[in-house]
C-alpha cells in the first residue's frame, strides 16, 4: 500500500470523513440524549407546577376552608338548618370572583346541589353529582381535583373539592362537599407556552387537554369494547363518546424519540397525581429537535475531528515509510553484506580451483576439474571445451583451423572430436569471437547443433576463450537459468580463469595431445 500513495492517501481522506461522520452521528445523538434527559426534568417539573396551582392551589385551599370552619355551608350541606341558601350563596360568590372560577357549589348528604353559584349560565342547585368520584372522596374526608366534562355546561372543566365536616377539625368522613369548578384555561396556558408539543391524559388513556386541538378526545392504546364501556360508564367525558368510538391517537406515548409531521421529537413524560379514583394523570410534552438540536455545532465539531483525523494519519503515513525506508535500508545493507559474503566465498573457492587446475598436469584432467566446480559455482548442468588446433597438436590433416575436443560432462553423447571454424553455434562464437547466450523454449526442447548435440538445457552460455587477443578454445555451459548480474560476473571470472589456465598449461605445460574419447572424459551425471 505504501508503494501506491495516490491510494493511501484517498484511503487516508476516506478514513478522515469516516471519523468526521462518525463524531457527527455521536455529537448529534449524545445531544439528543441530553435534551431529553432536560425534558425529563422539566416535564417532572411542570407536573409539579400544575399540581401546585391546583391540588395546593389557593383555590383548594378557600373550598377546603369553607367545609370546615363555615357554619352556614355545613347546615346547607347537612340540611338540618333550613333556609340558609342566602347566607351560603353569597359566600359561594365571594370565592369563585376572588379565585376566578366559573361556578361554586355546596353538595349535600344526599349527593345533590344543596347551594350554588355560577359567573353565567344556569346554576347546579339541584343537579344529582353524588356519582362523581370527587363528590364520593369528598365523603370520605378527602380533597381532590377532578378534570371532567361538566354536566350542566357540556364544557372541559376542573374541579376543586374539598368534604365539608360536621365539626371544625377534620375528620375521617365528610358531610357534603364544597366544589369550585374552573376551566382549563391554566392547563391550556402550561402546554402551550412551554413545550413544542404537549397532552394531558387521563388515566383512561384519554387526552383531555393538548396544545394541539385536534388530539382533544383521541384515545391512546387499543379501543376494545370493555375499555370503551368503562370510558361511557364513568360520563367523565359527558356524553360525546355515546354513539362513537373516539379516534385513536397515532403517536407512540413511550419515553424516547419520536417522528412527528416529518420533524424528530423528544418525548417524556411526568404523572399528575389529583387523587382521582382512577389513578394518576399523565403529562405528555414533546421538543422538537430540529430546533434545539442545530447541525452548525456538530457539524464544526466533525470538521475539527475529522482534520485531526487527517493530521494523525497523515502523521502515521510519515511514520510507516520511515519505518518502511529503514526495513529497506537494513534489507539492502543485509542483502550487500551477503553479497559481500558471496563473493569472498567464491573468490575463496576460484583461489582453490585455481590451485586443482595449476596442479591438473594436463588438459583433460584440467576439464574435468573445470566442470565439476562449475557445476557448484554456476550451476552448469552440461558442458564442452574445445581448444584451437595450433595451440596445443602437431599440425594434423586438415590442415584448415578448427577446433578440437578438449574435454566435456554429463553429455548422453559424445560431442564431435572436430569442429571447423564457423560450423554451428560454437565455430560461430569462436569465429566471432564474441560471448552468446541462447534461451531454449519452456519446454526445454531445442535441439542445438552445437557442441552438446541434442541435449537439453534451460539456456545456453557460449564463451570463446581469448588470450591477449588470441583465440585458445571456445567453451559451452548449459544452464539451469539464465544468469542474474551477480552470477554474469561469477560467469565472466569463472570463464576468465580457464582462459589463464589454459594459456599458462599451453606455455608452461607438458604438452598435450586433443583428446578423442578415453577413460577421463566425464560422462553423464544426469
Amino acid at each position: 500500500m505504501l508503494q501506491r500513495p495516490r491510494t493511501l492517501w484517498t484511503l487516508v481522506l476516506v478514513f478522515a470523513c469516516l471519523v468526521a461522520s462518525v463524531v457527527w452521528w455521536s455529537d448529534q445523538r449524545l445531544r439528543a440524549y441530553q435534551r431529553l434527559d432536560l425534558l425529563q426534568t422539566e416535564s417532572r417539573r411542570s407536573s409539579v407546577e400544575l399540581m401546585s396551582a391546583t391540588l395546593n392551589g389557593s383555590l383548594m385551599g378557600a373550598v377546603a376552608l369553607l367545609g370546615l370552619l363555615d357554619g352556614n355551608i355545613k347546615a346547607e350541606a347537612d340540611k338540618w338548618v333550613p333556609g340558609w341558601d342566602e347566607a351560603v350563596v353569597p359566600v359561594l360568590a365571594t370565592v369563585g370572583q376572588a379565585y376566578n372560577a366559573d361556578g361554586v357549589f355546596v353538595v349535600g348528604r344526599d349527593g345533590k346541589v344543596a347551594s350554588s353559584w355560577e359567573k353565567a349560565g344556569p346554576l347546579m342547585t339541584g343537579t344529582e353529582v353524588g356519582f362523581r368520584p370527587y363528590v364520593q372522596l369528598a365523603m370520605k374526608g378527602q380533597t381532590s381535583i377532578y378534570a371532567a366534562v361538566s354536566l350542566v355546561r357540556g364544557e372541559r372543566s376542573l374541579f376543586y373539592s374539598a368534604p365539608v365536616f360536621f365539626n371544625q377539625v377534620r375528620e375521617s368522613f365528610g358531610t357534603g362537599a364544597v366544589v369550585a369548578r374552573t376551566s382549563l384555561a391554566r392547563v391550556d396556558q402550561l402546554l402551550t407556552s412551554k413545550f413544542d408539543a404537549a397532552m394531558l391524559l387521563s388515566p383512561q388513556g384519554i387526552v383531555f387537554a393538548a396544545s394541539r386541538p385536534e388530539w382533544i378526545g383521541q384515545l391512546t392504546g387499543q379501543a376494545t369494547p370493555q375499555r370503551l364501556q368503562a370510558i361511557r360508564e364513568l360520563k367523565q367525558f359527558g356524553d360525546q363518546f355515546d354513539k362513537q368510538a373516539p379516534a385513536l391517537l397515532a403517536l407512540d406515548l413511550t419515553a424516547g424519540f419520536k417522528s412527528l409531521d416529518g420533524k424528530r421529537y423528544a418525548l417524556a413524560a411526568a404523572q399528575v397525581d389529583w387523587n382521582d379514583p382512577s389513578g394518576p394523570w399523565t403529562l405528555v410534552v414533546l421538543e422538537d429537535l430540529s430546533r434545539t438540536i442545530t447541525w452548525d455545532d456538530s457539524a464544526t465539531r466533525a470538521l475539527l475531528a475529522g482534520a485531526l483525523a487527517l493530521v494523525l494519519a497523515r502523521m502515521l503515513v510519515q511514520i510507516l515509510h520511515s519505518r518502511r525506508a529503514e526495513r529497506t535500508a537494513a534489507a539492502q545493507l543485509q542483502r550487500h553484506a551477503e553479497q559481500q559474503q558471496q563473493r569472498a566465498d567464491f573468490r575463496q573457492s576460484l583461489g582453490e580451483l585455481s590451485l586443482q587446475m595449476q596442479a591438473a598436469g594436463s588438459l583433460e584432467a584440467l576439464s574435468l576439474v573445470f566442470f565439476r566446480q562449475a557445476r557448484e559455482l554456476v550451476g552448469a548442468v552440461q558442458g564442452v571445451l574445445y581448444v584451437t588446433q595450433a595451440s596445443w597438436v602437431e599440425p594434423l590433416e586438415p590442415a584448415a583451423p578448427g577446433l578440437w575436443l578438449a574435454g566435456f560432462s554429463a553429455c548422453a553423447d559424445m560431442p564431435p572430436p572436430y569442429i571447423a571454424m564457423g560450423e554451428g553455434l560454437l565455430g560461430q562464437c569462436a569465429a566471432d569471437g564474441r560471448a552468446q547466450l541462447i534461451d531454449t523454449p519452456p519446454e526445454g526442447v531445442w535441439n542445438l547443433r552445437s557442441g552438446l548435440g541434442g541435449a537439453r538445457a534451460a539456456v545456453l552460455s557460449l564463451r570463446p576463450l581469448l588470450a591477449a587477443g588470441r583465440l585458445v578454445g571456445v567453451l559451452e555451459l548449459g544452464l539451469r537459468e539464465r544468469p542474474g548480474v551477480e552470477a554474469a560476473h561469477q560467469m565472466d571470472d569463472l570463464v576468465q580463469l580457464l582462459t589463464s589456465q589454459l594459456d599458462s598449461l599451453r606455455r608452461h605445460g607438458p604438452g598435450g595431445h586433443a583428446v578423442t574419447s578415453g577413460p577421463n572424459t566425464e560422462k553423464a551425471e544426469t
